[in-house]
């Protein structure tokens, strides 16, 4: 009979030799999170760290709006979710532009939350399409199903849109030109046949929210700790994507940039697990099974 610790050690090695065949993204390790601040890019790289890419998604403006009622109201025919952010155009190549004021598709390398030259980050400024998505690619190389994440990331706020500082709610299209100002974070388990929203994310314009407030201004919002449960289990082995949208916002021209820098995912520890996961997991013998 193989011991405990030899059957760990024997499931660790087969976790980390099917791993390194199987992974062509960024990896969330044992340790149970993983992190990126893209200064290995460099100040003129044009290609994302390994598992980032950029998209670009077709369709018009007015496609991902906060259904939340503290930004605004879907016109008719929106989609305030994730069936219009599957797919999409990858990106020939970054743009390296410290601090990026025009539009274009392919996103930009980019100073990143701090401002200094060495500090760099991933922004988005799409046009003439629905908008732009920043994916990360990870795969699950610990040795437990997850079912809920914690994230955090700066939204650095490069360019002041044309007309975004407030929001009315109502109905029809919006007024104002940035339905989403920052970046709304969604996932997919199924390597990115669906994607789900992750609606506590959809940021803002003003406060006060409980949402990310990203304000019409040139500044810094940082998204700290924010947990939310998955749809099902990220399996061991398998992939997750991460995708912030940026959408191109109707006009007035021109639109608010925004970048993201200092990203983390990670496992929650059990004490912020007892906060978000379901009911059902609090049922007489749970936590028996869990020991």
């Amino acid at each position: 009979m193989v011991g405990t610790h030899g059957a760990r050690i024997f499931s660790l090695i087969l976790a980390t030799t099917w791993l390194t065949l199987s992974t062509s993204g960024a990896l969330l390790g044992p340790s149970g999170v993983y992190t990126e601040n893209f200064d290995s890019m460099g100040a003129v790289g044009t290609a994302p760290p390994s598992g980032w890419q950029v998209y670009s998604i077709a369709g018009a403006s007015n496609t991902w709006i906060n259904n939340t009622g503290s930004n605004s109201t879907p016109a008719v025919g929106a989609i305030p979710n994730g069936a219009a952010v599957a797919g999409g155009t990858a990106s020939v190549g970054l743009v390296a532009n410290d601090n990026p004021t025009a539009s274009q598709n392919n996103g930009y390398n980019a100073t990143g939350a701090s401002g200094a030259a060495s500090d760099r980050g991933i922004a988005t400024a799409p046009t003439g399409i629905a908008g732009s998505t920043i994916e990360l690619l990870l795969t699950n190389g610990t040795l437990s199903p997850i079912s809920a994440l914690t994230v955090s990331y700066d939204m650095r706020r490069y360019q002041v849109g044309a007309d975004n500082a407030t929001r009315t709610p109502g109905t029809g299209i919006p007024e104002l030109s940035e339905e989403l100002p920052g970046y709304w974070l969604f996932y997919s388990l199924d390597n990115g046949v669906t994607y789900t929203a992750v609606n506590s994310l959809i940021p803002v314009g003003a406060g006060p929210s409980s949402q990310p407030i990203v304000p019409n201004t040139v500044g810094l919002t940082s998204v700290s700790n924010s947990s939310f449960t998955l749809s099902g289990n990220w399996n061991v082995g398998s992939n997750l994507l991460l995708r912030w949208v940026d959408d191109n916002a109707i006009d007035p021209s021109p639109d608010e940039i925004f970048g993201i820098d200092n990203v983390s995912v990670a496992v929650p520890e059990p004490s912020s697990m007892a906060a978000i996961v379901v009911l059902s997991l609090l049922l007489p013998g749970c936590f028996s099974r869990r020991r």
